[in-house]
């Protein structure tokens, strides 16, 4: 049952991602007005995976970091 609960939210996630990245660009701002769109839609996801990863590695570490506080309190 947990596994159906949580294949139903991962693809309502995925939906929810869809329709959020596909609106979304990656552009930067060169001297003057000139604007260059470097990546649209699901183009982003590997133009940051890096900020990602990072993001994954620092919420583990915090993660392990209150846990052991907690467990040090006890």
């Amino acid at each position: 049952m947990c596994v159906a609960i949580y294949l139903a939210l991962t693809l309502l996630a995925l939906i929810y991602s869809d329709s959020v990245i596909e609106s979304l660009a990656l552009s930067a701002q060169s001297e003057g007005e000139l604007e260059i769109v470097l990546a649209l839609g699901w183009e982003i996801v590997p133009a940051l995976w890096p900020l990602f990863a990072l993001a994954m590695v620092l919420s583990s570490a915090v993660t392990l970091f209150i846990v052991r506080r907690l467990r040090a309190r006890e």
